[in-house]
C-alpha cells in the first residue's frame, strides 16, 4: 500500500470515529459464550425440555451453544468416554464463560475427568438423586439435583389401589402393605437408583417390589404384559430402551392396562394411567438463574446446591376407560387429564 493509500486509510478510520463520539454511540459489547452440554440427543424429552428453560432465562444475556453427548443411544462406556472427551475439545476451542450440563452422564464422562476445580464455572442439572458420587459440589461447580415425589407418589398409588375395589386379587386381601408392586423400566444407572429408593420406601409400607428392567423394546412390551399381574406396577424410563416405538407402546398400553399404573415421568403418561412427575423446565430455568449470577460476579462456591420442587399430577383418562378400573374421587378430581 502507498503512503497516500495508508494515510487515507487511517484518515477514514478517524473519521469514523469522530463521528461515533459524536452520536454518542458505541457498539455494544458481544455477549459472552454458554455452552449447554446435554446427556442425550436433541429429541430426548427431558433435556429438550431443560434446554428450552435454560434458553428462555439466559436468552438475553448469554449467546447458548448447545453439545449433544447422545449417550442414550450409544450407552457402552467407551462411546460415553469419547462423548465426554468431544464435549470437553468442544469447550475447550470455544473457551465459554459457563459451561451448563444436563443429567448424569455429562457429570460422569465430562466434569469429573476434566473440569472438577477448574477454573471454568460449571452449573449442572438433572443429576439422579445424589451427587456425592461425582465429589459435587466443588469451588467452581453447583446446581439443581432431581428429584422424583416418590413417597407421595406411592402413598397416593397406594391408596388408589385400595379404591380399585373391583380389581380381583386385591378384593382378597385385607391385610395393609399387601399389594404387590412391579417397576418396569430401562437396564440403566438411572433407573436402578429409581428401583432402589422405590424398594426403600415401599419397606416402611410393609412390601417389597419386584423389578422388570430391560434393554430393548420386544423386552419391554412382554414386561408390561407380565406386570398386568401385579396390583401397582410403576412406570419407568424409557431412554435407554432401544428401539422404543411410542406408536406401538401406546396402542399396547391401551389393549393390556389391566392392573392400576403410575409412573414419574411425563413422556411416559400414554402408558400410564397415573403420573407424578417432574418438571424439567425448572432444572433449566434454575440453571439459568444460577448462570446469570455468575456472570454478574456471584461466586460459584456461594450458589449452594438445590433440588426441585415443583410437580404435577396427570389421569390418563383414555387407559382408565379401557383398563376397567374404578378409581375413587381424591384421585380423579385432583388430577389433570391426560389425553
Amino acid at each position: 500500500m502507498s503512503r497516500y493509500g495508508f494515510w487515507l486509510s487511517g484518515w477514514r478510520a478517524a473519521i469514523a470515529t469522530c463521528l461515533l463520539l459524536i452520536s454518542g454511540w458505541v457498539p455494544a459489547a458481544s455477549a459472552p459464550l454458554c455452552l449447554y452440554v446435554s446427556s442425550y440427543h436433541q429429541g430426548h424429552t427431558w433435556s429438550d425440555g431443560i434446554e428450552r428453560g435454560l434458553r428462555q432465562t439466559i436468552a438475553e444475556r448469554c449467546e447458548v451453544t448447545s453439545f449433544y453427548m447422545d449417550t442414550s443411544r450409544h450407552p457402552s462406556v467407551e462411546d460415553m468416554q469419547d462423548a465426554g472427551l468431544a464435549a470437553f475439545e468442544r469447550a475447550r476451542n470455544l473457551q465459554p464463560a459457563i459451561i451448563i450440563t444436563s443429567d448424569d452422564n455429562a457429570a460422569e464422562y465430562l466434569i469429573v475427568p476434566y473440569l472438577l476445580d477448574s477454573e471454568t464455572p460449571v452449573v449442572f442439572s438433572g443429576l439422579n438423586w445424589t451427587i456425592h458420587e461425582y465429589g459435587l459440589p466443588t469451588s467452581n461447580v453447583t446446581g439443581i439435583v432431581e428429584v422424583a415425589p416418590l413417597r407421595h407418589m406411592l402413598i397416593n398409588s397406594l391408596t388408589a389401589v385400595e379404591s380399585t375395589f373391583d380389581h380381583q386379587i386385591l378384593s382378597l386381601r385385607k391385610q395393609p402393605g399387601s399389594a404387590r408392586i412391579l417397576y418396569l423400566g430401562s437396564d440403566s444407572p438411572g433407573d436402578l437408583k429409581m428401583l432402589a429408593r422405590i424398594d426403600t420406601l415401599a419397606n416402611f409400607f410393609g412390601t417389597s417390589v419386584d423389578s422388570i428392567l430391560v434393554s430393548d423394546f420386544e423386552a419391554w412390551l412382554s414386561g408390561f404384559r407380565l406386570a398386568q399381574s401385579y396390583d401397582l406396577v410403576i412406570i419407568g424410563n424409557n431412554a435407554n430402551v432401544r428401539g422404543f416405538d411410542h406408536d406401538v407402546a401406546r396402542r399396547h398400553a391401551r389393549l393390556h392396562t389391566r392392573a392400576l399404573s403410575v409412573t414419574y415421568n411425563d413422556w411416559m403418561m400414554d402408558y400410564s394411567i397415573l403420573g407424578y412427575t417432574r418438571l424439567a423446565e425448572e432444572q433449566g430455568e434454575w440453571a439459568g438463574l444460577a448462570a446469570m449470577a455468575i456472570l454478574d460476579g456471584l461466586p460459584v462456591s456461594e450458589i449452594p446446591v438445590v433440588t426441585n420442587r415443583r410437580f404435577e399430577t396427570w389421569l390418563n383418562t383414555a387407559l382408565v376407560e379401557s383398563s376397567g378400573l374404578r378409581l375413587g374421587p381424591h384421585i380423579t378430581n385432583r388430577a389433570k387429564k391426560y389425553q
